[in-house]
């Protein structure tokens, strides 16, 4: 699998592509999309919730990104 996975990678013009990076997309996703840390990390079958966390803080950082830049532009527009 991972010798199609690398082939595919290098036809799309991603080379350094990881077959792992697939696992990491599926998580960052599901989190994205409201799924419970305990169905994620029973999904990625992570040891303790602790592992998953890690994609609830990458959507809490956009989210926090996403509100500082809101307010930046009614502060600029006001």
């Amino acid at each position: 699998m991972r010798i199609h996975f690398k082939e595919a990678a290098r036809a799309v013009d991603a080379p350094s592509l990881r077959l792992r990076d697939l696992r990491h997309f599926y998580a960052q996703l599901a989190s994205d999309a409201g799924a419970p840390t305990a169905k994620v990390q029973a999904a990625l079958r992570h040891a303790n919730p602790a592992m998953t966390r890690r994609y609830e803080m990458q959507k809490a950082r956009g989210e926090v990104a996403r509100l500082v830049g809101g307010a930046l532009k009614r502060k600029r527009a006001g």
